[in-house]
Parts: structure tokens; sequence; C-alpha cells
């Protein structure tokens, strides 16, 4: 009796083990993922201000190798939103964004 009661507390200790050793592999990936969530949003509160200050103007966003021009339209923690030349609503994601022009 003594024999299965030390086999089945060896085998939980175990168990425990592994599941500590998964949740901290969770731990490490979900702080991997928040900090790749936080290098794709808009990353200074200060350029947020000077963004919002900017709602209702003409601007050039510079995208990668191409350059979009509208009226601000919001600004929003991932992405903002333009009126394009043609009238159209453009989202442009911020982790996309290289420059930001005001007109």
């Amino acid at each position: 009796m003594n024999a299965m009661l030390s086999g089945k507390y060896r085998s939980a200790r175990r168990s425990i083990r592994i599941l500590s050793a998964r949740i901290e592999l969770l731990e490490h990936r979900v702080e991997h993922l928040e900090e790749t969530v936080q290098s794709h949003i808009l990353p200074l509160p200060l350029t947020r201000e000077r963004l919002h200050s900017l709602v209702g103007t003409s601007l050039t966003v510079q995208v990668f190798d191409q350059k979009i021009q509208g009226t601000l339209l919001s600004v929003q923690p991932d992405f903002l939103e333009l009126m394009d030349q043609e009238g159209r609503r453009v989202i442009i994601p911020a982790e996309r964004i290289t420059a930001i022009d005001p007109e």
C-alpha cells in the first residue's frame, strides 16, 4: 500500500513539474506576444497627441515606398484613418507607417 501511494505521489510531483514548466513557457510566449503587439501600435503618447491635433487636416503618410495623401479622419492605437483625394476612406496600419508629413 505504501509503495502504491509513494508511486502516485512521485507521479503527481512529476506532473506538477511538467505543468510548471509549461506554464513558464507560456508566460514567456505571452510576454513575447505582448511586446510584438506593443511594437505595432503608435508608439509614443506625444506622437498620438500630435496626430490627434492634426485630425481634419491634410497630410502625407509614407507607407514603405508609397505616399498616401489625404485628410486625417481619426487616430487609433494601431491605425490611422484618412480620406484620400478621391474621397475614399483609407485605413493605414501603424506598423506600416514610416513617416508622416503634415501639409
